[in-house]
Formats: structure tokens, C-alpha cells, sequence
């Protein structure tokens, strides 16, 4: 009777550490109060002052095996600001694939990394922010375990990197009124971490996982936790004006229909006044407007 209870016993705790293996401690960033200079070169005290993340896996080629090079994460907060800084070590960094900086620019073409965000830690759903080496910004927001994607989706927040002779360093600054969460003392969110090493198609990810699951990047259901404190959920309005610049060139017959004319034309017209000058002013500016109604629901 004893036997059976102790081999029982055995069994359930080499389960806990089998299961345990993949686990993740709680990650808590460095609260501070000094500001940081996002410029990308993470030389401020503070980040010297903070635990690293650096066990990551690749996904792709070879699932699950070690990466080629080093990455290391860490992360900083205030009141205000999430700050993430990444330190993507590269053994040839002038082989650094960079190309793109427009908003929402095509991922998957340069080296660069990621951060998604698991806001409501609902092992689901919740935000992800790219960048590569030439601080282009593309956010989307994500469901269903990463199955899910919405690319339409932008918000406002900041980062900037910079390439030296050990690689390249990411620095993050996001906004907690741009997050939604649940406010109230301890707030723990799910977090992962990823990172393209382009020019050998090889994709790394954190937390450790089961390699085999889908969409490792964005999928929360694998995710680490991190914890704040004391965070404040705000709806804030943000008003971002804006003026379009543009040309037209056209080629028309003239009236004998002996040749071309072209004609152009700076800046198009709504015929909102008759006034051309003003008219011109008035149909080309414009503002657009973002507010968090509800902790689920934003109005742009």
C-alpha cells in the first residue's frame, strides 16, 4: 500500500516538473521615475537596473532548437509609459536587412521584432506592436489565439532603434491609455516576444513552448506574465490634424483636336466655397479623432 502511494506520489510531482519546464516566472518591469530619451540605445541607469529575457526558441527553420544569435529583453514603467528594450545581437550586422519605415509597412521583409501585449491576461485576445532597424511602426490587434487579425488597427504609441558594431537595440514607449485593462492594485497581463533574423528566414520566440503550435508570435494561449502596480485606466481623446498635399497632370485634346494640352492642378477641390483659394484650404484639411468610450470600446 505504502508502494503505491509513493510511486503516486513520484509520478505527480515528476508531472509538475515535466509541466513546469515550459512555465514561466512572473516577470515585474522596474517601476521608475527618472524619464527615459527614447532613442534607441537603452544607456539610461534604469535599464542597467532590470532583469533580462533572453531564453527564446526558434520557430522557424528549426523549431524548438536554440537561436543563431543572442536577443535580450527587458522592461521599464512609470505612470505614464510602458517602456520595452530589446538587444538583438548580430554576429555580421552589416548584413542587417532594412527597408521599410511607411505606418503598417509589410512585416516579414526586414530584420526587426515584436511585442504583443495580452492586455486583459484572457490567454486569447490583445494588441501586437512591430518595428524593425528603421523605427517603422505597424500595431494590429489580435483574437482567437492569433488565428485573428485586425490590421486596421492603430494606436498611438513610439519606438526607435539604432545599429552599432554588436547589433541592434529597440527601444519601446506605449502608452497605457492606449491599452485597455482592468484597473485596480496588481495588474498581471500576458506578454510575448519575437524577433526575424531575416536574412536567415529565422524567426525566434518567447516564452519557450511547444513548438508546433500555430502562430507562435501572437499566440497568447503560450504566453509569459508580467505584473504593475498601481496603474491607472484612462479614456483619453486624441485630436491628430492633418493636411493633404496633392497634384494632378492631365493631357487633353484641344479644341481642334491637333494636339495635347496638359494642364496641371495643385490641390483638388470640394466646391465647399466659391472662393478657389479657400476652397482649396478647406477641402484638404481635416482631423481625425480617437476616444476610449468604454475599457471595450474606442470611437475613431
Amino acid at each position: 500500500m505504502n508502494f503505491f502511494i509513493n510511486k503516486n506520489t513520484f509520478f505527480f510531482f515528476a508531472f509538475l516538473i515535466l509541466n513546469s519546464a515550459y512555465s514561466q516566472q512572473c516577470y515585474i518591469p522596474l517601476r521608475i521615475s527618472e524619464p527615459i530619451s527614447l532613442d534607441g540605445k537603452l544607456d539610461e541607469p534604469a535599464w542597467q537596473h532590470v532583469t533580462l529575457l533572453s531564453d527564446f526558441m526558434q520557430t522557424d527553420p528549426a523549431p524548438g532548437a536554440n537561436p543563431t544569435e543572442r536577443t535580450e529583453v527587458c522592461m521599464l514603467y512609470n505612470d505614464e509609459y510602458l517602456y520595452v528594450g530589446y538587444h538583438c545581437f548580430d554576429s555580421e550586422p552589416k548584413k542587417i536587412v532594412r527597408f521599410m519605415m511607411d505606418r503598417d509597412f509589410e512585416i516579414g521583409k526586414d530584420d526587426g521584432v515584436s511585442f504583443a501585449l495580452d492586455t486583459y491576461h484572457d490567454k486569447s485576445s490583445g494588441v501586437c506592436f512591430i518595428t524593425n532597424t528603421l523605427s517603422g511602426r505597424y500595431d494590429s490587434e489580435v483574437t482567437n489565439n492569433g488565428n485573428n487579425e485586425n490590421t486596421d488597427f492603430n494606436t498611438f504609441w513610439d519606438v526607435a532603434s539604432s545599429v552599432d558594431s554588436t547589433g541592434y537595440a529597440t527601444e519601446y514607449r506605449i502608452p497605457f491609455s492606449s491599452l485597455r485593462f482592468e484597473a485596480k492594485e496588481k495588474i498581471v497581463m500576458g506578454f510575448r516576444l519575437a524577433r526575424l533574423i531575416k536574412r536567415k528566414n529565422e524567426l525566434i520566440t518567447y516564452p519557450r513552448c511547444d513548438s508546433s503550435i500555430a502562430n507562435l508570435w501572437i499566440n497568447f494561449s503560450e504566453e509569459a506574465e508580467l505584473e504593475f502596480t498601481n496603474l491607472k485606466s484612462k479614456n483619453p481623446i486624441y485630436l491628430t490634424p492633418y493636411f493633404i498635399g496633392n497634384f494632378n497632370q492631365q493631357n487633353n485634346l484641344n479644341s481642334e483636336n491637333t494636339e495635347f494640352v496638359k494642364s496641371n492642378t495643385f490641390f483638388n477641390r470640394k466646391h465647399y466655397v466659391n472662393n478657389e483659394t479657400l476652397d482649396k484650404f478647406l477641402s484638404n484639411i481635416g482631423c481625425d479623432l480617437k476616444y476610449g468610450i468604454s475599457k471595450n470600446f474606442t470611437l475613431d
